[in-house]
């Protein structure tokens, strides 16, 4: 019964983890996927029902991840931004006087 808990669990948090972190890059998604990993030893201490818990939670987590991508799929994406207009030639202005007087060098 144990090691059926712990391998639903391992499935359930590592299923919802990688649809969870499905934007993230490099060590952030590593990291996600490697916690449920290092957990197994933990879990399996803890009793029986904070497993089935466990479980029941992500794979609530999973669905809630699931419904959100199917209703709404242009929130996942990141936003496409548009360029900014170019701008219009000016010309520079005349360059000013100066109002200092202009003494001798010497």
């Amino acid at each position: 019964m144990l090691v059926a808990l712990v391998t639903a669990y391992l499935l359930s948090q590592i299923t919802s983890s990688l649809v969870a972190t499905r934007g993230l890059k490099g060590g952030q998604r590593g990291l996600m996927l490697a916690l449920p990993l290092l957990f197994v030893g933990i879990v399996a201490r803890f009793p029986a029902g904070l497993a089935v818990y466990w479980i029941t939670t992500s794979l609530w987590s999973l669905g809630q991840q699931l419904c959100l991508r199917r209703m709404a799929p242009a929130m996942s994406r990141p936003p496409v931004v548009a360029a900014p207009p170019p701008e219009e030639f000016v010309e520079p202005s005349q360059p000013r006087k100066s109002k200092r007087k202009q003494g001798r060098r010497r």
